[in-house]
């Protein structure tokens, strides 16, 4: 069973990821809306991305949980998104700031305040990055393994991959929710695949010799 996963792609402040970290740590910076969107009722909102993802991610926040404020930071990339995506945002009074993230500003307890953009601080409270994942199938792609166009790797219905006794489970498999609970639950149906072969082949051989 492989369960190699994904991880986040993180967002570069002057050429490094690691100022983001120490907010990622304290859940002042987060990365899945599904799991964490509620951090963001009444806090000063951002989301760090240029995509339609990233546009989306800032879209929902708005119409689930009403921040105070919200602003989508392109972190100097260019904002590639649609027409409907463009509308909506000025329509929900989401601000757009394309400059390059330079840093934070943090109260005595380090806790996130603002960034910094230049010369300019933008109150912000709560963040969410939606800039993709990284996915981590080069043993799957090493052994043949059909990908999907994100590279997630495609299974039946039981995890099996289109390598024969090859499984997979969490993040990796493709046409899945990327929760902890859906880890579990595809983990528990490969394994009881697996062990389902593993008695029918010594039922036959019990059977047959």
């Amino acid at each position: 069973v492989l369960c190699t996963g994904i991880m986040d792609v993180q967002p570069k402040i002057q050429g490094s990821i690691k100022p983001i970290l120490p907010y990622a740590n304290i859940q002042q910076v987060d990365y899945c809306l599904r799991c964490d969107g509620h951090h963001v009722f009444g806090k000063k909102t951002a989301v760090i991305g240029h995509s339609n993802a990233a546009a989306w991610v800032a879209i929902m926040l708005h119409e689930r949980y009403r921040p105070i404020s919200l602003t989508l930071f392109t972190n100097g990339e260019n904002l590639e998104i649609g027409d409907e995506e463009k509308k909506l945002l000025q329509t929900y009074g989401v601000i757009v700031e394309q400059e390059a993230i330079t840093g934070f500003v943090e109260d005595q307890h380090k806790n996130l305040q603002a960034f910094t953009l230049g010369v300019k601080n933008i109150a912000v409270e709560r963040c969410f990055v939606s800039l993709g994942v990284i996915v981590y199938n080069q043993l799957a792609l090493q052994v043949s393994a059909k990908v999907d166009e994100r590279g997630f790797v495609m299974t039946d219905e039981f995890g099996q991959s289109s390598v024969d006794g090859l499984y997979i489970a969490g993040d990796l498999r493709s046409g899945k929710k990327k929760q902890i609970y859906t880890a579990w639950d595809t983990a528990v149906d490969a394994l009881d695949q697996i062990n389902a072969r593993i008695r029918k082949e010594k039922r036959m051989t019990n059977i047959y010799g």
